[in-house]
């Protein structure tokens, strides 16, 4: 074999071997979060004692977070045009993840 031939086959097995760590360092990194607008919290947090007057004049607690999954939100007593769109939004949110198969049919909960 000639030193030029040898050359070219060195290079060659050299850029396979490259793209092969690079192939694998692709395939192994972290997954990304989602594109969400607002807080992901991976690890469960405690609340605070709390005490709020829900839309049927009742009270709501924190104990009312307890066992469920909640996509919670924030809005203001008069809010023509964002609170409406947030409402959709979360709406179509609960749908989508309700319909995903994560098993979140009975224990998804939207408090706005």
């Amino acid at each position: 074999m000639s030193a030029r031939a040898r050359m070219l086959a060195g290079f060659a097995g050299a850029n396979a071997i490259i793209l092969l760590v690079a192939l694998l360092v692709w395939q192994g990194r972290p997954p990304s979060p989602p594109l969400i607008q607002g807080v992901l919290l991976p690890q469960a947090r405690s609340v605070a004692d709390f005490e709020l007057i829900d839309h049927n004049d009742r009270g709501f607690t924190n104990a009312d977070l307890q066992g469920r999954w909640h996509l919670v939100s924030y809005g203001f007593t008069t809010c023509p045009d964002i609170c409406p769109t947030t409402l959709s939004q979360l709406a179509q949110v609960a749908e989508q993840l309700q319909g995903s198969g994560a098993g979140l049919e009975d224990d998804l909960r939207v408090v706005f």
